[in-house]
């Protein structure tokens, strides 16, 4: 009987160390997971209760293969991936702070530099991580892991989306510049039409004082076109494929109904000039050439609805004017007025000379 109890002692013993030897191996491949998974801290929980199982029991490892080799270099890749995934961290909030825009003026230019300046900063955020990812002190499995880590992920997230994001609040600072001084333009502009309208009906009005105030306002049409063509351009500046801030920036503020207010304002314009010399009409059609340009990049962009019927409108209106011919004077013109006015000279210089003769008194 005591022969009995020794031998189930003996076969509990055994089945107790062959447990607690599969206990090491799974801890160990459990933190092999871990630091698969880019989860050192727990890679480094399971490498600790492993070497406790050992310093217990030494026989459960007994040529030293998991305590001398195995588990330290777990132990050791673990503290690696903890450092560079911090590293990764204090990059992303670094290269977030880096990221500045220069002040320029609301041009097409500025675009394309900001469009640059943001390339810039996420191709060197994502050269930055394939830097730190090499130079991690890592087996090649795990270095791959580092490079699927939430911390990779958010630096990456940042050269992508977030590059973009700080894009396009940037090109809306200069979107929200154009339009205002847009809007601006318009308020004078409105005012100085219904000023005009006030002269026009006013008998006491010179034509000096309404030419002077029809080109106030012809040179406020010219102003309004001009930032116009520079929210058009903007549109244009070379930029990547995928990216769209400037059509974000510009659908936030409702571009498209500011173009069609430009465009019924003109109109307005063009039906109360009820004359018009043909340098000045010429300039009107070459601004409704430059309105109809700027619809198709609008519409082409998403940013308008279509306003060819409104165009129209405001071509009609156009040709309706009634344009005032000059006569151009050509030289022989020239040379015939000149001959004129010389002859009316001398004529009138002789009658003086006959009249200061006539009154002198005559000699005896």
């Amino acid at each position: 009987m005591t022969s009995g109890i020794g031998k189930a002692l003996l076969l509990l013993f055994l089945l107790t160390a062959v447990l607690a030897a599969q206990d090491v191996q799974e801890l160990y491949d459990e933190a092999r997971e871990a630091l698969l998974a880019a989860d050192p801290a727990a890679a480094e929980r399971k490498v600790d209760l492993a070497m406790k199982l050992l310093e217990e029991d030494p026989r459960l490892d007994p040529n030293g293969l998991f305590r001398k080799k195995l588990l330290p270099k777990i132990k050791s890749d673990a503290a690696a991936m903890a450092a560079a995934l911090q590293v990764f961290d204090e990059l992303t909030r670094e290269e977030q702070a880096s990221l500045a825009f220069p002040d320029l003026p609301p041009t097409a230019a500025a675009v394309g530099k900001y469009a640059e300046t943001a390339k810039e900063a996420s191709e060197r955020a994502l050269r930055r991580r394939d830097q730190l990812v090499e130079a991690a002190n890592l087996s090649p499995e795990y270095r791959e892991a580092l490079r699927r880590s939430a911390a990779c992920r958010r630096l990456e997230a940042w050269a992508g989306e977030g590059v973009i994001d700080a894009l396009a609040e940037k090109i809306g600072a200069l979107a929200d510049a154009l339009i205002d001084s847009l809007r601006a333009a318009d308020r004078r502009y409105a005012e100085l039409q219904k000023q005009l309208a006030r002269l026009k009906s006013s008998t006491a009005s010179s034509r000096g004082e309404i030419e002077k105030l029809r080109k106030q306002v012809d040179e406020l049409s010219a102003e309004r076109l001009k930032y116009i063509d520079t929210l058009a351009q903007m549109l244009q500046a070379d930029l990547p494929a995928d990216v769209k801030p400037v059509k974000i920036a510009m659908a936030e503020r409702n571009v498209g109904s500011v173009f069609r207010g430009v465009v019924q304002s003109e109109i307005k314009r063009v039906r109360e000039t009820k004359e018009i010399d043909a340098a000045s009409y010429r300039q009107m059609q070459e601004g409704y050439e430059r309105l109809v340009r700027y619809h198709k990049v609008f519409v082409e962009n998403g940013l308008s609805a279509d306003q060819t019927a409104l165009l129209k409108e405001y071509k009609s209106a156009l040709d309706r004017m009634h344009v005032v011919k000059h006569r151009k004077w050509d030289s022989k013109m020239y040379l015939t007025v000149m001959i004129s006015v010389a002859l009316v000279v001398i004529v009138g210089l002789l009658i003086r000379q006959k009249k200061r003769e006539a009154a002198a008194p005559t000699q005896p």
